[in-house]
């Protein structure tokens, strides 16, 4: 594999040079610095607990890059999924042993224990890391994502499309009418309703919308305006509600890691660059998100970014910190905590929804910090 510098600046294949003229040096402070501007003192509670710490309440193995879907429907016996990765394995006096799988663990309803789904489905997906998996229209739909052990004559970098049914288990791939999905990783997607919305490296004057409401899903590009966001990867994009889209941060070709954020106006299908108020978070890329229910606030956690953060050079440090963005404020919040996991990049953060006593929680689950360690552990967060 690469080295995790190049997963992370993203690669050639990825990225098209052409597109970095989108960047305005005028808000280069705005995307790129690390200075904390503090203008408000805003401050919620983090409360860390965690979970699963039993040998069989975890996943065989530990894993960084996978793709977390969630909430499933109440019916569902699993709060949410996680899905393929880069599994490391350590034998016994011999280097680690890494690979991308295409594994599913449910986190189990009552217990939060992982437990391996054993899918069906003729073909089946292959292995894959840093690709997207969302919930929508009453199915899991991964998309995408990267496959470094690929062979020789065989595709790295996905533009595929499969439907996982959540009560057979089943996957099926799906061929979208309209559009192709591109081979692409690193990229984002977020599902409103029965859309799902992908924004990846070449969305300069536009963003995909796939509705899965039909028989076949209908992928199509639908222009964009406004303060379009410079072309990134390894960003988040989150949904607000059923009206916005909220890019952060990111990775660009070359240069430094980003912390600038943009809102999609899903209406008009504007974007505007907003510069929050309140302590500035450090930029960078492989970072975690969910949206908070309610549609206001957006909880964020980890990431990384270089250590010589002006030259985009110096090797990965990677982030232990969690906040929030509160959209009607348009600021940031800290959150304060006793204590936190341990820093990481390329986790998967789900959400358990909004019912009983689960309401603002998520689970963290796993991530590394690259090419020493990768993590195994989960942790349930709630905002309080």
């Amino acid at each position: 594999m690469a080295s995790y510098n190049s997963l992370c600046k993203t690669r050639q294949l990825q990225y098209s040079p052409s597109l970095l003229g989108n960047h305005r040096q005028g808000r280069l402070c705005a995307r790129c610095c690390n200075t904390s501007h503090k203008t408000s003192a805003a401050t919620m509670r983090l409360e860390v607990k965690e979970i699963a710490t039993a040998p069989n309440a975890r996943p065989t193995l530990a894993r960084s890059g996978h793709m977390a879907a969630s909430p499933l429907p109440p019916d569902s016996p699993y709060h949410g999924l996680i899905i393929g990765g880069y599994t490391e394995e350590v034998p016994s006096g011999s280097p680690p042993v890494r690979r991308e799988v295409a594994e599913v663990w449910g986190l189990a309803r009552g217990s939060l224990a992982w437990q391996r789904v054993e899918c069906g489905g003729d073909p089946a997906p292959q292995g894959r890391m840093v690709g997207q998996a969302v919930v929508a229209g009453g199915a899991v739909w991964m998309l995408g994502g990267w496959a470094p052990s690929a062979g020789p004559g065989e595709a790295a970098f996905l533009g595929d499309v499969w439907r996982l049914d959540t009560r057979t288990w089943a996957w099926s791939r799906a061929t979208p009418q309209g559009e192709p999905l591109p081979r692409i990783s690193r990229f984002q997607a977020a599902a409103v309703g029965s859309t799902v919305y992908v924004h990846h490296h070449r969305c300069s004057d536009h963003i995909l919308a796939m509705d899965v409401s039909g028989a076949a899903p209908v992928l199509r590009r639908v222009p964009v305006s406004g303060d379009v966001p410079p072309s990134r990867g390894l960003h988040t994009m989150t949904a607000l509600g059923s009206s916005k889209l909220v890019v952060y941060g990111g990775a660009p070709q070359q240069g430094p890691m980003m912390g600038d954020l943009y809102e999609l106006d899903l209406g008009s299908m504007r974007w505007e660059q907003v510069t929050p108020s309140g302590t500035v978070p450090h930029a960078r890329c492989a970072h975690v998100a969910a949206a908070v229910p309610g549609g206001r606030y957006i909880l964020y956690h980890g990431g990384a970014h270089y250590k010589d953060q002006v030259s985009g050079s110096g090797g990965l440090q990677v982030l232990g910190d969690a906040f929030l963005y509160d959209a009607q404020e348009r600021a940031w919040i800290n959150l304060e905590n006793d204590h936190m996991p341990a820093a990481r990049n390329a986790a998967a953060l789900l959400t358990l929804g909004s019912d009983g006593s689960n309401v603002n929680t998520f689970v963290l689950h796993g991530g590394w910090i690259p090419f020493v360690s990768t993590f195994n552990d989960t942790h349930k967060l709630t905002v309080v």
